[in-house]
């Protein structure tokens, strides 16, 4: 398996070319991991080269695995939320655990890195604590034909379909009070009349619709639409009204070309301005734009690994940094002396604020901005010099900028925790003139997929 979810094989592409100095030659070919597995052998189509790489399409699996199950999911090998359902929860675990080791080969054989096994998940579905389900009229019909262009479906995109969108009216990775408002998305949404968006044309009010959920059985909820008018005033009072237990609700508006909306601001609706999430004994209030981990359980287990990593201690000042909300920082403030927050985004360092305020922990500042701005010898002059510093950067990484200072920084150790094998890899390079990976675990935040949730732990080289 590859990072980026695909399974690879070895392939001669050229092995009945008459020409001998081609037919020796090795190559790689990738699949669609939801059509077959490792381990298995397949008869295949040649579907020609995407992104520079060989790319086939199963027929049919000549060798099937022991260890293929029946996916419990029938919208499974269609919708692109899951990649591996089809294949027993033990032996994904041990193909992300393959997965990890092969990428990161070759800091674990120069640093002679401590490989710890991969921490599994005790519950493989309805874990997911945020789904975006995406509304669109391009709808993908099981029969792999695009409907007709007045059709709306609200689901999922279907990988290798033009953006087409298959409706989905339960998913089994979120709980099942999400799944409920997911069913009335699928019958009362489309009696409004409110267009759905065409990704092509950029027409249409309704995109997406984000559902959160909490251990506490609280949920939120925000649609999204490109404008907000009479026909969606309705559907916000319908679902509130129909659904009145949901706990919080927000729309927003993103007449945008593209579909982010991070820099844009939700409008309240009813009910709280947040739900409540619990992770180690402290609660975190949660907004429609907060970043948290989607799994819960998995993130206490994440947590604990990074405190037995660091092994904080009383007099120790610890930077958090990409801190969110504040869950990392508030555990690690209960064994630390101070911890030192950074985030870029505002809103989520305003929410850390009252995380700990209303948690009672007093140990703890924030700072919102730049990361690459705000890490210098001026914070550390300020707050204290680091002993230890847990980076938890989104998908892209660290900024090279942000790489270089703390590499150059002279904290003792790292942790650094990664949802990207590749930008985990890429910053590793620059990390490691100063820095050796002392120990590497994976954790399955989100089993039935193919990420991998990477924890690096870092310790400063001696001085030559």
């Amino acid at each position: 398996m590859h990072s980026n979810g695909k399974f690879y094989a070895s392939w001669f592409p050229y092995e009945d070319n008459s020409d001998p100095n081609l037919k020796s030659i090795e190559s790689e070919i990738y699949f669609d991991a939801r059509k077959t597995m490792v381990g298995e052998s397949v008869n295949f189509t040649y579907l020609g080269k995407q992104g520079g790489k060989h790319q086939g399409k199963v027929i049919e699996s000549s060798a099937v695995s022991a260890h293929r199950r029946d996916p419990p999911c029938r919208f499974f090998g269609h919708c692109g939320g899951c990649d591996f359902q089809h294949i027993d929860y033990n032996f994904q675990s041990k193909i992300k655990q393959e997965c990890l080791t092969t990428n990161l080969a070759s800091f674990i054989l120069a640093d002679q890195t401590n490989v710890l096994p991969m921490q599994f998940a005790k519950e493989e579905f309805y874990y997911r604590n945020k789904m975006e389900f995406t509304a669109s009229n391009r709808v993908y019909s099981l029969s792999n034909e695009l409907d007709s262009e007045n059709k709306k479906a609200i689901g999922l995109f279907v990988p290798y379909s033009g953006n087409k969108v298959l409706e989905i009216t339960e998913c089994l990775l979120q709980s099942k009070k999400a799944n409920l408002i997911l069913a009335w998305l699928s019958t009362r949404a489309k009696s409004f009349g409110i267009d759905y968006y065409n990704q092509r044309t950029m027409k249409g009010s309704l995109r997406t619709v984000l559902i959160r959920s909490s251990s506490h059985e609280e949920v939120l909820v925000m649609p999204i639409f490109t404008e907000f008018c009479e026909k969606e005033k309705l559907f916000m009072q319908d679902l509130q009204s129909t659904l009145p237990w949901i706990d919080s609700t927000w729309y927003l508006v993103n007449s945008k070309s593209n579909d982010s909306y991070s820099d844009l601001e939700p409008i309240y609706w009813q009910g709280k301005l947040s739900i409540t999430e619990t992770i180690k004994g402290i609660d975190f209030a949660v907004g429609p734009q907060t970043f948290f981990q989607v799994n819960k359980a998995q993130t206490e287990m994440l947590y604990q690994i990074i405190v037995d990593l660091l092994k904080p201690k009383k007099q120790d000042i610890v930077y958090d940094l990409y801190c969110g909300v504040g869950t990392i920082s508030a555990v690690l403030a209960t064994y630390a002396k101070k911890v030192v927050g950074i985030e870029y985004v505002d809103a989520s360092v305003e929410l850390a604020r009252q995380n700990m305020l209303s948690s009672g922990i007093s140990n703890a500042v924030f700072y919102s901005g730049d990361i690459k701005d705000l890490l210098s010898e001026v914070l550390f002059n300020t707050e204290g010099h680091p002993s230890s510093m847990v980076l938890d950067p989104p998908r892209a990484g660290l900024h090279p900028k942000v790489a270089e200072r703390i590499r150059d920084s002279g904290v003792k150790q790292l942790v650094y925790v990664s949802c990207k094998l590749e930008s985990l890899i890429r910053d590793l390079e620059i990390l490691k003139k100063n820095y050796r990976l002392s120990t590497l675990q994976g954790v399955d935040m989100m089993p039935q997929t193919h990420h991998i949730e990477a924890v690096a732990h870092l310790e400063l080289r001696p001085l030559s």
